[in-house]
């Protein structure tokens, strides 16, 4: 596992749109049963199609699937698979939100192969710090972080079989752009 790219990154203000999970639905310790259950029943499709072509203008990878790392009201460890949606979007039923505010957040690309880029969320967090970003923690993030899965670099290997999983996280407004800023690419298609 790798971290090839790292960059800063606006989220617009958006509807988290999704189910909430929590440590009883681990099965096996991951959440990999909950996601098959979400292809299975085609929850992503039907989500999906509440991404118009002015939302990707704002948010251009929203309509990729999302897993989000939180924690809850009383403190417990929230797991969260979705999408982020324009504000306001209605929520279907069945379904649970979270309006999550506009935010700063560092981006770090982790190639490698599954399942060892579901767990590089230190090294990614590490890396946002030593190239400068402060990542928030505590009450004041509305998350911990947050997994892209993007088209293309999530769903279509390398020559080695590499896929890259975007890692997001709540960065302070006041932190610097730095090496970060001189190495990051914003563009989907770029390789590392």
């Amino acid at each position: 596992m790798d971290i090839v790219n790292v960059y800063r990154e606006r989220m617009p203000e958006c509807r988290f749109i999704g189910k909430r999970y929590t440590e009883a639905d681990r099965t096996g310790g991951t959440f990999a049963q909950k996601w098959g259950e979400w292809f299975r029943q085609g929850w992503f499709d039907m989500l999906g199609q509440r991404v118009s072509a002015q939302w990707s203008a704002a948010f251009p990878e929203a309509n990729s699937s999302f897993g989000m790392f939180r924690l809850g009201a009383q403190g417990e460890e929230e797991y969260w698979i979705g999408l982020c949606l324009p504000p306001g979007t209605a929520v279907p039923g069945g379904f649970d939100h979270i309006d999550l505010p506009a935010a700063d957040l560092g981006v770090c690309w982790i190639q490698g192969k599954p399942p060892s880029i579901y767990s590089g969320e230190d090294e990614a967090l590490g890396r946002m710090r030593a190239e400068g970003f402060t990542p928030m923690e505590g009450p004041e993030a509305a998350f911990k972080f947050l997994k892209r899965y993007v088209s293309g670099r999530y769903t279509q290997p390398d020559a080695q079989g590499n896929l890259i999983l975007d890692l997001l996280a709540p960065i302070r407004p006041e932190t610097p752009g730095g090496a970060a800023a001189a190495i990051g690419r914003r563009d989907g298609n770029a390789q590392p």
